[in-house]
């Protein structure tokens, strides 16, 4: 069966100390048990649940990223977000060709193979991409994440504990400010990170654009830096960057969205 054959190539990959044959699809991250909004969904956020497949895209303030500048229509990081879902297609169906041959063809029959299918059962049906700017800013999807997320835990038993408002939607409810909160500090992360990027680069400088690019594929590691288990209990980082002296209480009084991303 295609699913023998798939997993023999990685068995095969591994002999020749290959981490995945050619052509596997790794996500940057899956999120299992994502709540999804539905019109059965209640006020509680019961509802439907799946899972997520991730793929995380960054843009460089370069010529090739921001030709037509970051105030078009689409802008920039739609732009790399929807590439990323294409591939992501593309590369399924790929694999439906090498390794489900008998139910694709040469992919003109107009049948989904298996991995395609497999694609279609993720989170809006394909990859979320997540494509973040050399500004701070993030694509459409990625936006509505972090609204989603807000809005969920706002209904938690903490979100509820940020304001005595019942309606969490209301301005001065929970939801405002947890979305609030989630924008600012994913805002300053992004800003830091990408400043970070830029002088851990310095040492790339050459007299030439060439002898720089060389120099950094030279030095350049194969393993990206991986986050420690460790942090992933930290349920509350989000609030590290709220300013001194801007309480939960002066957010819900004034009920202000500072910043967008």
């Amino acid at each position: 069966s295609d699913s023998e054959r798939y997993t023999d190539a990685i068995l095969h990959a591994q002999a020749q100390n290959k981490t995945n044959p050619e052509g596997t699809i790794v996500a940057d991250f899956v999120a299992r048990d994502f709540p999804v909004p539905t019109q059965a969904s209640n006020d509680s956020g019961l509802g439907a649940r799946t899972d997520v497949l991730g793929e995380v895209k960054t843009l460089q303030p370069s010529k090739s990223s921001y030709d037509k500048g970051n105030c078009q229509t689409n802008r920039p990081v739609n732009l790399r977000a929807t590439q990323a879902v294409r591939s992501y297609r593309r590369r399924a169906a790929g694999l439906d060709q090498k390794y489900a041959q008998e139910v694709v063809g040469d992919g003109t029959n107009g049948q989904v193979g298996p991995f395609e299918t497999a694609l279609g059962e993720f989170y809006t049906g394909n990859v979320l991409p997540v494509a973040v700017g050399a500004f701070s800013e993030v694509n459409e999807d990625a936006s509505k994440l972090i609204t989603r997320l807000a809005r969920l835990t706002a209904k938690t038993d903490f979100g509820k504990s940020m304001s005595p408002l019942v309606s969490h939607s209301r301005k001065g409810g929970a939801f405002p400010i947890m979305q609030s909160q989630f924008r600012r500090a994913l805002g300053c992360l992004i800003a830091r990170g990408q400043a970070q990027h830029l002088l851990k680069r310095r040492h790339y400088a050459r007299p030439t654009a060439r002898e720089a690019y060389q120099t950094a594929e030279d030095n350049h590691s194969r393993h990206r830096n991986r986050p420690r288990a460790s942090m992933s209990g930290y349920a509350r980082w989000w609030q590290n960057f709220i300013p001194e002296g801007y309480g939960l209480y002066q957010q819900w009084r004034n009920g202000k969205n500072f910043g967008s991303l």
